[in-house]
């Protein structure tokens, strides 16, 4: 399952979110700037936590297609 994420801007961003996930337990595949791959699907409670968790750093957890569709183009330029 690939998730998006709003205001990763750096390697201190990339490193925030790996921290986020090792908190809760969630194996990952990758994590890039704008998005990670989990292993597994995530379930609302989980992503509710996430949420929380990626807000403390500054970080947006992207749920709309057109607002992923938005954060991917402003990533790659």
């Amino acid at each position: 399952m690939k998730i998006y994420i709003r205001y990763m801007v750096s390697r201190r961003c990339k490193m925030a979110v790996e921290q986020a996930l090792m908190r809760m337990g969630l194996q990952y595949i990758r994590v890039d700037l704008g998005m990670a791959e989990l292993r597994e699907d995530i379930t609302e409670e989980q992503k509710a936590r996430l949420k929380r968790l990626l807000h403390e750093t500054g970080l947006e957890l992207i749920e709309d297609k057109k607002d992923r569709v938005v954060e991917q183009i402003k990533t790659t330029v």
